[in-house]
């Protein structure tokens, strides 16, 4: 078989198959069917009978038995490599292990001493009632807040003094709650003490709605002091 040393060209082109498959062919005739194509010029020598080569193009090496790669080992085989004697049934029994003890059963052998129903019902065993704490605030009594026929024209704070018929200490907070939700726009917001030389009247801040017009209200409050 002759070799052709002088430089010839060749050209390259691609063609899908009808089962997903490309095909690639060698050719030193210019094709002229539809295709993509790349002209090259050869260095090396080709044989003087040299016309086209053709070949498959496989992207996926699993689908093609020649290219796929051989199987390894299962986990059973590597364990039998490695000097393991037994059958594969054995080996997967050997993969399970034993079954852990279980509470009760650690509890006996940490010397607990009774059976497991009495084991049972120390879980639940309550505990003793701790103290009673302490209530946050003390009630000292209640008040109305009324005023009628009050005339405004704007929205603001109004502060009120009134007596009650109970002292009040004048170093520890105070705080209002009505007994029920005041009329719409009335916000009780403050309560202290006048002064230790008047020991039951006490000022209120208070705000109203933003027009009011011969208008009457009144809230019963509780009279809290808080327990700080």
């Amino acid at each position: 078989m002759g070799m052709l040393s002088t430089q010839r060209r060749l050209y390259l082109t691609f063609y899908a198959l009808p089962n997903g498959r490309m095909v690639a062919k060698f050719d030193t005739v210019e094709p002229t069917g539809a295709g993509a194509m790349v002209a090259m010029v050869s260095r090396g020598k080709l044989t003087k009978d040299f016309r086209a080569l053709e070949f498959e193009i496989v992207s996926d090496p699993t689908k093609d038995p020649a290219l796929r790669g051989l199987d390894g080992k299962s986990a059973y085989e590597l364990a039998r490599a490695a000097g393991y004697g037994g059958t594969m049934t054995q080996w997967l029994a050997s993969l399970v292990g034993t079954s852990g003890l279980s509470a009760y059963e650690i509890a006996r052998e940490l010397g607990y001493g009774g059976t497991k129903t009495q084991w049972l019902a120390s879980l639940s065993v309550k505990g003793d009632k701790g103290d009673r704490g302490d209530a946050a605030a003390s009630i000292l009594g209640s008040v109305t807040l009324a005023e009628t026929n009050i005339i405004g024209i704007s929205a603001g704070v109004r502060r009120r003094v009134v007596t009650t018929s109970f002292d009040l200490p004048t170093s520890a907070p105070l705080i209002l709650l009505p007994k029920a939700p005041p009329p719409t726009g009335y916000i009780v917001q403050a309560a202290w003490a006048v002064t230790t030389a008047k020991p039951r009247e006490l000022t209120v801040d208070l705000t109203v709605p933003a027009i009011t017009v011969l208008t009457s209200y009144s809230i019963d409050c509780w009279v809290a002091r808080l327990n700080a």
